[in-house]
């Protein structure tokens, strides 16, 4: 017969070896998603990489010149309101005069 001592030890090793067990399967679980993931981020050829780079660099500059437009179109229109205002308040002021 076990005596107590000896009950926990073999647990003790059971418990041990599970958990070394889950490590390990852990660890190869992570080494296959990571070897999945690196397939599916894979790089490209350099000229395809280049010409993407490129026309992200194209599309950029586009964007940037669209949106520089719109900003002087707005620009545009509130430098028209505050005139449009200050001729208002500059008529209003020297009328009180």
């Amino acid at each position: 017969m076990l005596t107590n001592k000896e009950i926990d030890n073999n647990e003790s090793q059971c418990m041990t070896t599970r958990s070394l067990g889950t490590k390990f399967m852990f660890f190869v679980l992570g080494g296959g998603i990571g070897a999945a993931i690196a397939l599916l981020f894979a790089p490209k050829t350099g000229k395809e990489l280049r010409q993407d780079i490129a026309d992200a660099a194209v599309k950029g500059c586009n964007e940037t010149l669209e949106a520089a437009a719109r900003v002087r179109e707005h620009t545009a229109e509130y430098y028209d309101a505050a005139k449009e205002k200050g001729e208002q308040v500059l008529g209003t002021v020297s009328a009180n005069l």
